[in-house]
């Protein structure tokens, strides 16, 4: 028998080998993670991270980080503080000058109160004129009138208690706004950094997931399976007789 290589038919295992070569040459960067306490990059493995954390500079950014936050609370919550207590004192006052204008005019207050429970609502105001006439003004149709109109008016004290009283009212639904509108921006800001808590706890779970996700890697040549010869695949020739 006659063998024959078949080196030279079958190029197939150069270029795999030098496939192989070219990767065991092949380079992978690593991946960089950023810190947001410090403003830089870092290597993304465990033990680049835990030298960054434990270091003294990222320590310092992250109370200096804790500091802005408390400052922050602190300053908004002594804002909200003191428009709760503007509100209450131009309440207390208002509330002071009812009670002394009921002491004064308890008649006049009792009559408007006793008015508006009762629905009815006057339609002439009394007036006094720049040179001290009095005259009497229709609200509807602001015709005016010299003489006290028949069907009543509201005198000059009763308009000014009942500007008073609205007054008393709106500086209470104003009150009521400010510390609604207070709660909410409260809530706004917890929920915002409980956000953010959450966000970054799944960044971190993230992470891990990613890490354990990993297969492992195995370096080697890119050979065909099989039984491997130096000197490449052989063939076998068989002779055959051939008769004339």
């Amino acid at each position: 028998m006659i063998f024959k290589s078949s080196e030279h038919e079958n190029p197939q295992n150069t270029s795999i080998l030098k496939s192989s070569e070219h990767q065991a040459d092949y380079w992978v960067s690593q991946n960089r993670k950023y810190c947001d306490f410090c403003k830089c990059w870092i290597t993304d493995n465990k033990p680049s991270i835990d030298f960054h954390e434990k270091g003294r500079r990222h320590q310092e950014n992250v109370r200096k980080k804790l500091r802005n936050i408390t400052k922050s609370n602190t300053q908004f919550q002594k804002h909200t503080n003191k428009v709760d207590a503007t509100i209450k004192q131009m309440e207390s006052a208002a509330m002071e000058a009812y009670k002394k204008d009921i002491e004064v005019h308890g008649d006049l207050s009792a009559s408007l109160m006793k008015q508006q429970m009762s629905g009815v609502t006057k339609l002439w105001n009394e007036v006094r004129t720049r040179d001290g006439r009095t005259e009497y003004v229709n609200v509807m149709t602001k015709e005016v009138v010299h003489r006290p109109p028949p069907e009543g008016y509201m005198t000059l004290e009763e308009q000014r208690l009942q500007a008073e009283s609205e007054a008393a009212k709106q500086l209470k639904a104003l009150e009521k706004f400010k510390r609604k509108e207070a709660l909410l921006t409260m809530q706004q800001v917890q929920q915002e950094e409980a956000e953010n808590a959450a966000r970054k706890a799944r960044e971190k779970l993230k992470e891990r997931r990613v890490v354990d996700d990993l297969a492992p890697v195995t370096c080697g040549p890119l050979l065909e399976p099989g039984k491997t010869d130096p000197y490449g695949k052989w063939q076998v020739v068989k002779e055959r007789c051939v008769f004339k």
